[in-house]
């Protein structure tokens, strides 16, 4: 006596060997590597519980947002370090160039100052 096959339940076996496959490392080790990049990735943002197109999105948006940010790192943030170093030695030094005058002007300059403090004019 054979029993008889039930289409639909054979159907039902390969659709969970298929899923179970997903989540079984492969054998080669860069394989093996980039399956448990993707494995971590899913379980710590909850990406398996999306569908694959949502997942398509999401992970296409954050390396939009990654591509972006690395280009604003890369040619934008040496010019701003070299634009804030500029500033904090005018803020330090008191002038552009970063020299301190010492030739007395500095000293008549502080005493313009006193001056006008004590004065009352400012």
């Amino acid at each position: 006596m054979s029993t008889p096959s039930n289409p639909d339940l054979s159907r039902e076996v390969l659709r969970h060997a298929e899923d179970r496959k997903r989540f079984h490392p492969p054998s080669s080790p860069i394989a093996f590597w980039l399956w448990k990049w993707k494995m971590t990735i899913q379980g710590t943002f909850a990406l398996s519980m999306l569908e694959s197109w949502e997942q398509f999105i999401l992970i296409g948006i954050c390396t939009v947002l990654s591509v972006l940010l690395l280009t604003a790192l890369v040619k934008y943030m040496p010019h701003h370090i070299a634009f804030l170093m500029t500033r904090a030695r005018y803020y330090l030094s008191g002038n552009e160039n970063g020299v301190v005058l010492n030739n007395g002007g500095g000293a008549a300059a502080i005493e313009v100052v006193g001056g006008a403090w004590s004065g009352g004019e400012l």
